[in-house]
């Protein structure tokens, strides 16, 4: 849609630029819009890349040389790993824990600075925004957390130590119960399955008794 102003409008609140066309008429121009690829995207995007070089591990050393790098430098910890395995270098039970004490510092990282507080007023002509310095300021480091939880769920599900994938579902947080169901999936689903048995059983027999 366009539209025959002498001059161009107010931009509008998503961001978009009015700009003239070939006819000399106003056209809004919305800007493109970027989703930044979740955590889990991004990890799953590496690991499919280190499957392929895993693959072709034999073929050529500059495929070694990649993993290398991976398994050196990267900051997933889960890459780490499966680039290390490929490469034969996880042999170490000290690596691994290393690796679990710097992923319980990441969820618990902050930041620190000077954040902007902005309030927004709208006014009878025009938006105003108030900003309110509240100096240093600390606040949780949440891109990290997320990344650091991802790498975690990760480890969590491929660790071969048992101990590991322990001490990974802890530092997630998760209960007891759940990291032993976990380790004893089918033991879990016969207890499950018993316990719901029970609790028809007392159903039925609560019904029985009351329709006596």
């Amino acid at each position: 849609m366009s539209y025959s102003w002498d001059s161009a409008p107010p931009d509008d609140d998503e961001g978009g630029k009015w700009v003239k066309n070939e006819h000399g008429d106003w056209e809004l121009a919305k800007p493109e819009i970027y989703f930044e690829p979740t955590s889990t995207e991004i990890l799953e995007k590496l690991i499919k890349k280190i499957k392929s070089l895993e693959n072709c591990l034999s073929a050529t050393g500059q495929t070694k040389e990649e993993l290398e790098e991976i398994y050196a430098g990267s900051e997933w910890y889960s890459a780490r790993y499966a680039a290390g395995k490929a490469l034969g270098k996880i042999e170490s039970n000290g690596v691994i824990t290393t690796w679990l004490e710097e992923l319980t510092n990441e969820m618990s990282a902050t930041l620190r600075g000077r954040w902007d507080y902005r309030t927004r007023l709208v006014g009878p002509d025009e938006e105003i925004f108030i900003i309110t310095d509240k100096g240093n300021d600390i606040k949780p480091n949440n891109k990290l957390r997320d990344k650091a939880r991802t790498d975690l769920k990760f480890l969590y599900n491929n660790l071969p130590n048992k101990y590991h994938r322990e001490r990974a579902g802890a530092i997630l947080g998760y209960s007891r119960f759940r990291i032993w169901a976990h380790e004893h999936p089918v033991t879990a689903t016969l207890a499950g399955s018993a316990a719901t048995t029970m609790v028809f059983g007392l159903i039925y027999t609560a019904a029985e008794y009351l329709a006596k």
